[in-house]
């Protein structure tokens, strides 16, 4: 007999909206994790994992689906540019859970991501916060930290620009072997660059 738990995932989807990375960021990103080896405790992402969430769904029942690409298919952007920034952890002081390296500049995301909240407001609830961070690492429970401040210490300068033309609404797949992403729907970025993205009208979700 399957447990509530079990029930849910299979009539649900676990979905959230990120932006995709290609290739060469993985293999930096996964370079950075390198120095992380040294701390026991910590427990990397793999790299085919990697993706800058702008927000997370939670559990999503199919039939939602068509409302929410309709929901979506409003928001415009242009291409922008993103590098990658300083190495940071959730919480900043205290034990630290998550080890992410931040972005920057904030602003093109900032605005893509208020489009989101905007488009679907009434659907899901707003996110209080917005912290753009790529995970590098979990840590379930510190007991030195000094090796971790030592191979954080040893990472190296990280001078590398992500290029973002699309935005990715993703399933996620809770497996045995670990986490699977499916893309469900993908918004590319259709304004041309420096070009003020649209203003959308609350009334008709339209530009």
């Amino acid at each position: 007999m399957r447990s509530l738990c079990e029930e849910l995932r299979i009539t649900t989807m676990r979905l959230f909206l990120a932006i995709n990375l290609d290739g060469p960021t993985t293999r930096i990103l996964a370079s950075c994790q390198q120095p992380l080896r040294q701390c026991a405790e910590a427990r990397l992402s793999f790299p085919g994992h990697f993706h800058l969430t702008l927000k997370f769904l939670g559990d999503v029942e199919p039939a939602q689906l068509p409302l929410l690409r309709q929901a979506l298919s409003p928001i415009r952007f242009a291409p922008f540019r993103l590098s990658l920034a300083a190495l940071g952890s959730f919480p900043g002081r205290g034990k630290p859970r998550v080890i992410w390296i931040g972005v920057s500049p904030w602003a093109p995301l900032n605005a893509l991501q208020q489009q989101i909240e905007t488009q679907l407001s009434g659907l899901f609830p707003a996110d209080a916060s917005f912290h753009p961070h790529l995970t590098l690492a979990r840590i379930k429970q510190l007991n030195n930290r000094a090796a971790l401040n030592k191979a954080l210490q040893q990472c190296p300068p990280i001078n590398h620009r992500i290029e973002v033309q699309e935005l990715s609404l993703l399933r996620s797949h809770l497996e045995r072997s670990g986490a699977r992403y499916e893309t469900l729907l993908t918004i590319p970025a259709t304004l041309e660059e420096n070009e003020p993205h649209c203003s959308i009208d609350p009334t008709n979700g339209t530009c």
